[in-house]
């Protein structure tokens, strides 16, 4: 069996001493014969336990500095991919496998303004290949302030041709279903059902309309998520999986106002910087759910995004208040 460095694990050699590192961590490894040859051996992409010993091997397993070798083919690794394959393994050994999986899911973005389009743009660079585009909306001289997908010449288009065009010119093998729509709609159901992950990213005519989206994908057995932006406060909800949420959408939601019509509108006012930020955490969370790395997502609490004063700061609460 051979063995390589735990992904984020750096090796450095000083004064006769070999240092192992990553991003929180650093151990000293003292009093080790042959420093040299061992060190050099650390830095290889592969080495056998008897090239550094097995002491120091067992040592180095422990502590997860270490791991078996699981060198990925050779047509993965110089794929456009590579550097994510290269995250997953950090999480997970099956590296390869996560990235066969998300290249299987179908997700539907409904909603591709200042959210769902840089989500769109996140998921598909992640290796997500099939996507329900879903928008009733013209791409706006003023949207271009946020939604790096949209070019000048798209002005007047429908967002889901602009969209779907745009990212496939970067991404040529991904399969889209495009639907110009609003929700509510009736035709909504066979989409959920057609989907494996439901991206709620309207807004209109308030964030009501996100969750009522989500609520239906709950009782549809479809997971969901959503996110919205004002200017001194954002929110991203946490993943709804029936089978690892406490709550549903509306479970978690404290209504102020019975009157639907008095629900605050969403903030007209936006920056691109703070909705990518916004966009970007909602991506990750939703990569992470379908890769399976369950450690790292939120299945129960909400998460406020603060300005502050000149700094930005996190909140976490298990429900919302509209």
């Amino acid at each position: 069996m051979r063995y390589s460095l735990s992904p984020g694990w750096m090796v450095d050699f000083a004064k006769d001493e070999i240092v192992v590192k990553n991003e929180i961590r650093g151990i000293s490894l003292k009093k080790i014969k042959n420093v040299e040859a061992i060190h050099t051996y650390l830095l290889k992409n592969s080495f056998l336990p008897s090239e550094i010993g097995l002491e120091l091997t067992d040592y180095l397993l422990n502590e997860n500095i270490i791991r078996k070798d699981i060198h990925l083919e050779s047509s993965i690794e110089n794929s456009k991919y590579k550097k994510q394959i290269d995250f997953w393994s950090y999480f997970r050994t099956n590296a390869n496998s996560i990235h066969e999986v998300l290249g299987e899911k179908k997700i539907m973005i409904v909603g591709l303004g200042g959210i769902g389009s840089i989500v769109l743009e996140i998921l598909a660079g992640a290796g997500i290949k099939n996507f329900t585009l879903v928008d009733s909306d013209k791409v706006e001289p003023s949207n271009l302030n946020r939604q790096f997908l949209y070019l000048d010449s798209d002005i007047g288009r429908y967002k889901t041709d602009s969209s779907s065009d745009n990212i496939s010119k970067r991404h040529s093998d991904l399969i889209i279903t495009k639907r110009i729509m609003n929700y509510p709609s009736r035709d909504f159901k066979d989409l959920i059902n057609e989907s494996d992950f439901v991206v709620s990213a309207i807004d209109q005519p308030s964030l009501k309309s996100a969750i009522k989206l989500c609520q239906e994908s709950w009782l549809l057995n479809k997971s969901s998520a959503f996110a919205a932006c004002g200017i001194y406060k954002a929110v991203t909800s946490p993943i709804f999986d029936k089978n690892k949420s406490k709550n549903s959408p509306i479970d978690s939601c404290k209504f102020n106002k019975n009157d639907e019509s008095l629900i605050t509108p969403p903030v007209s006012a936006s920056s691109g910087g703070w909705n990518s930020m916004i966009a970007s955490i909602l991506s990750e969370q939703i990569l992470l759910y379908l890769a399976g790395v369950d450690e790292e997502v939120s299945y129960h609490d909400y998460t406020y995004t603060l300005r502050d004063n000149g700094k930005i700061k996190t909140i976490h609460k298990n429900t919302i208040t509209l």
